[in-house]
This record gives structure tokens, C-alpha cells and sequence, in this order.
């Protein structure tokens, strides 16, 4: 019916539609309300931030002429009048907490529910907050939240993805059941045969189901979608106008833009590719050599690119975190879960779970890990050990991670956890057989809350786990993301505006290059690559300044300055750098 563009803001998780049709959309990246007044001709207006310093805003919901919305990393409750624009703030619903990912209302209440499953009904006009009783000890994220006929639904759990929905009947006060194995994001209202609708998934597919809202018994109907991720972003009751599709059809709009048809009177279903246009999104990682591969942020896939032609081939895949081409081979790490998988170049692409390929063909990309068991969520970290290569991962709702080394032959893993304790790592780089890690005191999320204050440059042996020495390079760094071991076997490490290179055999500080003032530049900031054959180091300092170092006399030379996050550089020399959605090309002469 319409696009239109969403402002400055990279993307947005919550929306919400007014009474009188205004669509409200909440941001991420900016922290910023939008609207788009009901009407073909309308456009979008930016509404301004209306927490300040808070840089998402999640789930939404209108009641009596006010949005209410959740942010991060404030962990707070916001109202805005749809009249007359004016904004309460309801402050943080816990210490501690600095996620408000899920809300609703129900009653005349907002519930707003948090990371580490604590849900609080608040009065509007008091502001007073109630915390409810917790369904189970321990029982993980309130990933989103729906009233439907006088009753609260809470999908819970350390999953994304797949999670367990809760019941809470605020007249009794009490929950009274769950149903497990729900994809979320939203359930449905009550259809036409008095039975509430949802995504249900096993990990491998999606099938639409449904429940008694008295009894809680499920059904599942004949609806199957293919995909380990099957969350909906938006369902409803819809009559089609079209006899094939009688009554009132259930409408489901899936993360990867699909459009999920069921009719119950007939259990007719359909899915559809929804007719939107694609929109450049964020670079999340880059590996470089002859082609260069990038994968994106939130909406995920990878793109092969020419470098000479700028020539790309697109999949629609997780969202990646590390890349290492090895040949026809690639090794990649993706979230959620820290899965490693192996992409075969020379065969078809073929995954069932994001983009299938040709009937009859076999997994490729393969899964070779999944650390989701192992609650290990992100996997930022790559290096390659020759007959081997080696991921770092960081947890989910605790704080340690792990290195898990896979071997190239058998496509084994072998997991070590830490190594170090309530760290996890986000920088790796191997030489001579031993591993060399730079650690994050945060996991893959801002909570849980760290306990230790120093990140760590550290050695390990991948064969048996041990840890062969770890040293603190910088103290009070909560990262250190830039790992590299140089051609005199010196280890190298970024952290902040400062190099510091170390003795690989036992960690000794040999020299500090300082090439800008320290400030803060958020946890993700700061790459560093090694190119042996001009004996340089790439520098990508505080998402902003690009450094080539020479290795031997520690001269450094400012080459670009802009925004920028990601670095890889390839085996020809050629440094490449992401700006938001576009890939650049830098060369570099040393003379």
C-alpha cells in the first residue's frame, strides 16, 4: 500500500497503531518515536527521542490517548500524549535492569517486563508499580507480552526464538499454565472458532497452532514454515474479500518479510514473499581474501563480493559475527546460539532453515557447533590455527564464554570454556599452534551486570585447554576486540586508543604506541589486522579512525577518518572497512 522511509534511524523494534490509524514506530540506534499519520499521502515525523540518553525503544502500547514504551538501556517506562506530545518519564522498573523489551495493557494497567524475567504492572495516572510473582525460578528473558480477553500472555525464557508462554490471570492473581515451544513475537486475538493462534516451532520448522483460552489444550493445524527462526513481527484477523479464502483469515508477517496465510474454516494455508523492497542495512563483520564476504546486522544473510567489479551474490542467512575464507571454504559464526558453520564455495547454497535451495540438495553452509545449549549466544571471534580453526563465543545470560576449536578434517568441535572466568572472548589470533585471545568483561547483552573490571590479553593451548599465561594490557578496558600476532611473533593488542604489543611467550609488555586519547567509544568499537607482507597493522580505533602501523619502528599514519566499525584485510594488501551499509576499499602506500 506504501514505503516510506524511516528518518535517520537504522531500524526499529516496536510499532504500534493508534485508534484514529496513525502508525507509531519505536527506533533503535537513535532511541527515537515516529509517526505516520493515517493516509496515502502522509509522511513520516520524527517525534524526537523521548528519553534522553536511552537508545532503543522497544514494544508499544496505546491506551487512553497515550503510547507507553520500553526502552534501553534505561530499562525504563515512557508515556507520550498522542494529543499534545508531552512525554512522562516512569524511570527504571529495577535496579539492575536495563531492558524494558516487552509491553502491554490489560485493564487499564501497563505491564512492561524486563531481561531477567521481572514483570511490573504500573498504574498510569500514580506511576505506582507492582512487581507480579515470577512463573519459575530463573525462568530468563520477558521477551514480549500480549492481553487477549482479561488475561496477560508472557513469552519467557533464555531464547529468542523459541520460548515458553505464560499465563497470568490478574483477577485471581496467580498464572495459571504455559505453553511451551512458542516462536513469538505476537499471538493472535481470538478467532472466529474461540481459539487464540500462534507460531509454534520445534527448531527446524514453524507450524501455526492454537489453544483454548480456558483449557490451554494446543492443535496444531496443517500451516508448516520452514526455518529454525519463524517469530512473527505482526498478526491478525483478515477478510481477504476472496472466496477461496471464506470468513476471516489468520495473517501472519514473518521476520524475513514473508507473509503466512491460514484460513481455519477451510485450513487453507499459503506463504507469501511480501512485496517490499530491500533496504541497505548494517555491515556486522567482514572477512577478506579474494572475494570479500560481509554479513549483516539484525536481518542478517551474507554477500560475496567482488572486489575488482563490486559484483555481490546474496543469501538470506543468520546474522554473522565472524567470517574466515579458507579457499573454497569459509568458516562462519553466527548468532543467536554461537553456531559455527562451513560454507562449501564450490557447491550449491542450500539452507532449509534461512533460504533453501534446488530439491534434493544437502546442507551447505553445514552447522558444525551449537552453542545455545551451552547458553552461548554471540561468536565475534575467529583465527585460523592451519588444521584447525578456532571461535570465540560470549554467553547469554551468564557471563563466562568459550573457545570452541573445530577441527578442519573431521569437522569436530572441541569446546574450552572460558578461559577466563566471567569473561568471555571477542578477539582471537593464533600462531605457532597457541591460541591468542583478547576478553570482554560484558556477554552478548549489557545484563547481566560484570564482575570483574579489566579485560584480558591471554595465551592458550588449543590442543588441551590450558591457559598459558593472561595479562591485563589496559586497566579498566572492558574489551579488548583487536588481537594480532606479527611475523617476530609479537602479540599485539588493541585496546581503546592505545597498541600495546606483548611477548608471546609469556605476555610481558614490550612497547605501548599510544595513537589517540582514550574515550569512550562503546563496547564493540576496535579492530586490528595484520599484513604480513607490508609488516603493517590496521588499526580501527574507536569507530572512527583508521591507523596503518608500521609493526617495526611503530610509526602510525591516520588513513581515514569517518564512521566506521568493521576491518578485514586481505591477503593482496587491500584494507576493507564498513560504514554503516557500505563496504570501502582502502590502499594503502607506505611511502
Amino acid at each position: 500500500m506504501h514505503a516510506d522511509g524511516g528518518g535517520g534511524a537504522p531500524g526499529g523494534y516496536g510499532i504500534v497503531t493508534a485508534p484514529n490509524g496513525d502508525v507509531y514506530v519505536g527506533t533503535y540506534g537513535d532511541g527515537h518515536l515516529y509517526r505516520r499519520a493515517a493516509g496515502s499521502n502522509s509522511t513520516i515525523e520524527d517525534l524526537g527521542r523521548p528519553r534522553p540518553g536511552d537508545t532503543y525503544v522497544f514494544a508499544m502500547t496505546i491506551i487512553d490517548g497515550k503510547l507507553y514504551g520500553g526502552t534501553y538501556p534505561g530499562g525504563a517506562v515512557f508515556s507520550y500524549d498522542l494529543a499534545t506530545g508531552a512525554v512522562r518519564d516512569y524511570g527504571r522498573m529495577m535496579d539492575g535492569q536495563l531492558y524494558v523489551r516487552s509491553i502491554t495493557s490489560l485493564d487499564g494497567i501497563v505491564y512492561a517486563g524486563t531481561y531477567d524475567c521481572h514483570i511490573f504492572a504500573i498504574d498510569p495516572a500514580t506511576g505506582v508499580k507492582t512487581e507480579l510473582p515470577q512463573p519459575a525460578p530463573n525462568c530468563g528473558n520477558v521477551s514480549d507480552m500480549n492481553a487477549i480477553d482479561g488475561r496477560l500472555y508472557a513469552r519467557i525464557g533464555s531464547s529468542i526464538i523459541n520460548a515458553t508462554e505464560h499465563v497470568y490471570d490478574p483477577a485471581s492473581g496467580t498464572w495459571v499454565g504455559s505453553i511451551p515451544n512458542v516462536a513469538g513475537l505476537s499471538l493472535s486475538e481470538v478467532g472466529p472458532d474461540g481459539k487464540i493462534y500462534y507460531m509454534h516451532t520445534d527448531g527446524a520448522v514453524g507450524t501455526v497452532s492454537r489453544f483454548d483460552p480456558e483449557t490451554l489444550a494446543v492443535e496444531k493445524t496443517s500451516a508448516v514454515v520452514s526455518g529454525r527462526v519463524v517469530n512473527n513481527r505482526g498478526v491478525g484477523w483478515m477478510d481477504l474479500g476472496d472466496p477461496g479464502w471464506p470468513g476471516q483469515t489468520l495473517v501472519q508477517v514473518l521476520w524475513r518479510g514473508q507473509v503466512v496465510l491460514y484460513n481455519p474454516q477451510t485450513d487453507r494455508s499459503e506463504v507469501r514473499d511480501a512485496p517490499l523492497s530491500g533496504e541497505p542495512i548494517r555491515i556486522n563483520v567482514i572477512g577478506a581474501d579474494d572475494e570479500v564476504y560481509v554479513g549483516g546486522y539484525l536481518n542478517g544473510g551474507i554477500a560475496a563480493v567482488d572486489p575488482d567489479s563490486g559484483a555481490k551474490t546474496f543469501h538470506r542467512f543468520a546474522q554473522g559475527e565472524s567470517i574466515l575464507p579458507d579457499g573454497d571454504q569459509v568458516w562462519l559464526g553466527v548468532y543467536p546460539d554461537a553456531r559455527v558453520y562451513a560454507w562449501d564455495r564450490t557447491k550449491v547454497w542450500h539452507n532449509p532453515a534461512y533460504s533453501p535451495g534446488p530439491i534434493g540438495s544437502v546442507d551447505n553452509p553445514t552447522l558444525l557447533h551449537d552453542g545455545g545449549p551451552g547458553d552461548q549466544n554471540r561468536i565475534s571471534a575467529v583465527a585460523d590455527l592451519g588444521n584447525r580453526v578456532a571461535f570465540g563465543t560470549q554467553p547469554n545470560a551468564t557471563l563466562t564464554g568459550s573457545v570452541v576449536v573445530v577441527d578442519k578434517a573431521t569437522r569436530t568441535p572441541t569446546v574450552w570454556e572460558g578461559p577466563i572466568a566471567d569473561q568471555s572472548t571477542v578477539g582471537l589470533a593464533a600462531r605457532g599452534g597457541t591460541l591468542f585471545g583478547g576478553t570482554s568483561i560484558i556477554a552478548s547483552y549489557a545484563q547481566p551486570a560484570p564482575t570483574t573490571t579489566d579485560a584480558h590479553l591471554y595465551a592458550l593451548d588449543p590442543t588441551t585447554g590450558e591457559l598459558k599465561w593472561s595479562v591485563v594490557p589496559s586497566p579498566g578496558a572492558p574489551a579488548i576486540r583487536g588481537v594480532e600476532v606479527d611475523s617476530k611473533d609479537r602479540v599485539w593488542a588493541l585496546t581503546n586508543g592505545a597498541l600495546t604489543s606483548h611477548n608471546s611467550r609469556n605476555g610481558d609488555l614490550m612497547r605501548t604506541i599510544r595513537l589517540t586519547a582514550d574515550q569512550h567509544s562503546g563496547r564493540l568499537a576496535g579492530e586490528l589486522e595484520y599484513d604480513p607482507e607490508a609488516n603493517v597493522l590496521w588499526a580501527l580505533v574507536q569507530g572512527s579512525k583508521l591507523y596503518a602501523v608500521d609493526a617495526q619502528t611503530g610509526k602510525a599514519r591516520l588513513v581515514l577518518e569517518r564512521p566506521m566499525l568493521r576491518l578485514a584485510v586481505s591477503s593482496s594488501g587491500t584494507a576493507f572497512v564498513s560504514s554503516n551499509a557500505e563496504l570501502l576499499a582502502v590502499e594503502f602506500n607506505q611511502g
